[in-house]
């Protein structure tokens, strides 16, 4: 790990067991806008982590904002704090000034029709469309969406939007579609890890904690098998995610890092609550904070099955010769 990577993760670590207690997330799941918390990361300035430096920003990489976004994973912190990020990392692209305050992004695609969280609370929706090999970008008021709400299995405010008309007066960036989608999805891969990574620490302890007929049930040879699959499904994550955070320019290792990760999701949302048994359901429990939030994010930026179809894609395009190497590189 780089000493500027550890730096950021060091100082996301402080700042979300500071500005993140639990009584912080339990408001959001009730409507609340973390305000305080939001301060908190404007003055750090993780909005602009990926914003070049000649427009304001950071300027780091896609492993630095990576490292910022496994610990707002691990405490389950409320906001777009990815949204901001690459919202505001491709309105410097095209020469735009970043915005101040919470942002979502919208891609245009699939018909207009997609989700975002806190519209109400929002300075801006950043919307990226498709043009050709690149794409077209500009920011607009809430204001400008139909929005019907609804609650995801987070518990926070999310709204379905449609825009009311056709985007105009977009900047076009050479930047390719596919590749903002795999940046913007490796980006929540890294923020599930950090939820994960929690999961498998928690349910380990647990598992040593819980007496069962005289005995901790992690001495039970069952709980050990379950717990034993839980720490090598979320290993064999960690290393393709970091991977693919580490090379972006790689297509399918976007691919196989997403793909990965929504097994994971799966066994750890399973184990994690079958070791707990019925205190993981528990509101006052904080197990199912992070599993919720594991269910929502593993479809955000793509589901499994489109991702593996990607997958697939870039491997059968490697052709007979370049099919091995491409499975080892993505593997």
């Amino acid at each position: 790990m780089s000493d500027q990577k550890m730096f950021f993760e060091n100082t996301a670590a402080r700042l979300f067991e500071r500005f993140c207690p639990v009584e912080v997330v339990e408001a959001a799941e009730g409507g609340i806008f973390p305000d305080a918390l939001w301060s908190e990361l404007e003055l750090a300035g993780f909005g602009l982590t990926l914003t070049d430096e000649s427009a304001g920003g950071i300027g780091a990489t896609l492993a630095d904002a990576s490292a910022i976004l496994e610990k707002a994973g691990r405490a389950a912190a409320p906001g777009p704090i990815l949204e901001t990020m690459i919202g505001n990392w491709l309105l410097g692209e095209a020469g735009l000034e970043p915005l101040a305050g919470p942002v979502e992004i919208y891609f245009a695609e699939a018909g207009g029709n997609h989700s975002v969280s806190w519209l109400h609370g929002l300075s801006a929706v950043v919307t990226i469309a498709r043009d050709g090999d690149g794409i077209r970008i500009g920011s607009d008021a809430p204001s400008v969406f139909q929005a019907s709400e609804a609650r995801d299995t987070i518990g926070e405010p999310r709204y379905a939007i449609t825009r009311q008309s056709p985007p105009e007066g977009l900047h076009r960036l050479e930047l390719g579609y596919d590749t903002v989608l795999a940046q913007a999805s490796v980006l929540n891969a890294a923020r599930s890890l950090g939820a994960l990574e929690w999961v498998l620490e928690r349910t380990i302890a647990y598992a040593s904690e819980r007496k069962q007929f005289g005995r901790e049930i992690g001495k039970f040879q069952v709980i050990q098998q379950h717990l034993a699959e839980l720490a090598g499904s979320v290993a064999a994550a960690r290393a393709i995610i970091i991977e693919a955070t580490d090379q972006p320019a790689r297509p399918a290792l976007a691919a196989a890092a997403r793909s990965r990760l929504g097994d994971t999701i799966d066994t750890a949302v399973s184990i994690g609550h079958q070791v707990h048994g019925a205190i993981g359901f528990s509101r006052e429990y904080p197990l199912n904070y992070r599993t919720r939030r594991l269910m929502t994010w593993r479809d955000i930026y793509g589901s499994t099955p489109l991702w593996r179809r990607k997958l697939s894609a870039e491997l059968l395009s490697a052709g007979a010769d370049g099919i091995w190497p491409a499975i080892v590189a993505a593997s």
